[in-house]
């Protein structure tokens, strides 16, 4: 709440004169909707993967991600996966070309291809 009030009251400086800016509304509605998306996608991942082996549930998870996802990201969501089997499955999901990796060693994350892109 507090928040939004802030992000308006700075949104709106300058009014009168005709001068305002409203950047940090907008990124401020982005980020809820960020929040919302991820949330929502949380929420696909555990309605989708009830009772799939562990290699299963990590494709699941990416494959039905709308955001990129990071191996702390897997691990946190599919907490029986050990780092080798989330690196294994990355390793031939890329191989595979289903995935994407954006970044590289610590900050990578990984998105699912879009079908259309060649």
């Amino acid at each position: 709440k507090y928040d939004y009030y802030d992000a308006l009251k700075a949104a709106s400086e300058g009014w009168h004169e005709n001068r305002q800016d409203y950047t940090p509304f907008i990124v401020f509605m982005m980020q809820i909707l960020f929040a919302c998306y991820k949330d929502l996608d949380q929420h696909f991942y555990e309605a989708s993967s009830k009772n799939r082996p562990k290699g299963q549930q990590i494709e699941a998870l990416l494959m039905d991600s709308y955001v990129p996802v990071s191996k702390a990201d897997i691990l946190s969501r599919v907490p029986e996966a050990s780092v080798s089997t989330v690196e294994y499955v990355l390793a031939k999901m890329l191989k595979e070309g289903r995935i994407i990796k954006i970044g590289s060693y610590k900050n990578a994350r990984y998105l699912r291809k879009d079908p259309d892109d060649q």
